[in-house]
């Protein structure tokens, strides 16, 4: 994980205002399906990430990350004190799971359409 890669990204989708924040801003975008990637702080309970989890897995099988204390994503994103996060945008959730170092199953979907 390149943490400032994902401080930065962070602070891209903040900007661009596609990053939900705070428990009932991410449930929402969840539910509504406007979630394309949710970021979860370490430091969230363990009811609040086994909640989200199961939200992600339930609503469209959003992808999700635990993400390092370390990343200070709340400072990235402008917040005091968050610990829950949503990017509401396909291009930026990708450069997101780019800088997690994931492999991107939005990225393979939108490849595989278009060298078709």
């Amino acid at each position: 994980m390149n943490e400032q890669k994902l401080r930065g990204a962070i602070g891209l989708c903040a900007r661009a205002r596609k990053l939900a924040c705070g428990d009932f801003a991410v449930k929402r975008s969840i539910q509504m399906g406007m979630a394309y990637l949710v970021l979860i702080d370490e430091r969230a309970s363990e009811g609040t990430q086994k909640r989200l989890r199961y939200l992600c897995d339930v609503c469209e099988e959003t992808p999700y990350y635990v993400i390092p204390q370390s990343v200070q994503a709340a400072h990235a994103a402008g917040r005091d004190s968050c610990l829950l996060f949503a990017v509401e945008d396909e291009n930026l959730a990708i450069l997101v799971e780019k800088a997690v170092n994931a492999p991107s199953p939005i990225g393979e979907e939108r490849d595989k359409v278009q060298h078709e």
